[in-house]
């Protein structure tokens, strides 16, 4: 996650498939929503907090996008039903 932090967001284009989680800053206090390229499986960028609409408008800069893996949380299916409506999501069962 330091390399990533550290680095600027990179160029999306080209992954059809990501993978959205939250991650800690500080365990009960401060999360974030990471999102990986399925694919190549290497972080695309980290987002500031886990809200809907930060995510729904990161998703509208990326219509390649086809599929969604997420966690079962109701803002994150809100936010790929908003902002990537073509993308199918794909729920964890935990």
């Amino acid at each position: 996650l330091r390399r990533v932090i550290n680095t600027p967001e990179t160029k999306q284009s080209g992954a059809p498939h990501v993978g959205i989680d939250e991650w800690a800053w500080h365990r009960g206090h401060r999360y974030g929503t990471l999102i990986v390229n399925l694919d190549t499986h290497r972080p695309l960028v980290l987002l500031p907090g886990r809200d809907q609409r930060t995510l729904a408008t990161w998703f509208r800069k990326y219509p390649e996008i086809q599929i969604v893996s997420r966690d079962r949380s109701g803002v994150y299916a809100t936010a790929a039903r908003e902002g990537a409506p073509q993308a199918r999501q794909v729920a964890d069962r935990w």
